[in-house]
């Protein structure tokens, strides 16, 4: 799941609703249908991108306050389930660099702090990106606009008017992830663009190439 914003009464009610469902099948089942063991939730976690002051930081910590009393509804869930927590572009410690690094401990204190509801361990912090080692599978988890950065930068061939307007739709999507294969890389722009710590550059490669990619944009 991305852009799930805790100061969104509808995105919390909603998730709400899916907990409740797997839990009815948990209590149908007798335990044997189990949900997915794996749930991945990525930023931005407020509509409104952080800044740092005191306020803000007051302000995140009472979202995933109130993640934490929706989790603590559904111990039959969180019981079975593993939680990654990726952040968004306009999360803490807001940057435009990448690798970013994970939610602060400071910002995400309520949620590990209910630890009775979430059993020890099943709670992630991954960075932006992250990687994911399931089974055989190697996971690239990446929460980045980089559709809206690569229609921004994109250098547009002179239409030809004899071409009907349908023939000319094109998805940029397709070009996005074959570009990033073939660059092997999670950041395929000039730095001007999207700066990079360089240091960590190797988490934004791709070579060996992973069993998935997933881009939330």
């Amino acid at each position: 799941m991305s852009d799930f914003h805790l100061d969104n009464p509808n995105v919390l009610g909603n998730f709400e609703q899916i907990l409740q469902g797997y839990q009815d099948v948990l209590i149908e089942s007798n335990n044997v249908v189990r949900p997915p063991a794996l749930w991945i939730l990525c930023g931005n976690f407020s509509q409104k991108p952080f800044i740092f002051d005191g306020p803000n930081i007051s302000f995140y910590q009472s979202l995933f306050s109130k993640l934490a009393v929706s989790f603590s509804k559904f111990s039959l869930v969180t019981e079975h389930i593993h939680l990654i927590f990726v952040p968004g572009p306009n999360d803490p410690w807001d940057s435009t660099m990448l690798p970013r690094q994970a939610l602060p401990a400071s910002i995400v204190k309520p949620l590990l702090h209910s630890t009775s509801q979430i059993p020890s361990g099943h709670l992630h912090f991954g960075s932006n990106p992250c990687r994911i080692r399931w089974m055989s599978q190697e996971i690239v988890i990446f929460r980045e606009n980089l559709a809206s950065k690569m229609c921004r930068n994109v250098i547009e061939a002179l239409k030809d008017p004899t071409i009907a307007a349908d023939e000319e739709d094109i998805d940029i999507t397709k070009f996005l992830v074959q570009t990033i294969l073939d660059q092997a890389h999670l950041s395929p722009f000039p730095i001007t663009v999207s700066p990079v710590l360089w240091e960590h550059d190797q988490a934004l490669r791709l070579y060996p190439m992973p069993t998935a990619v997933r881009d939330y944009v």
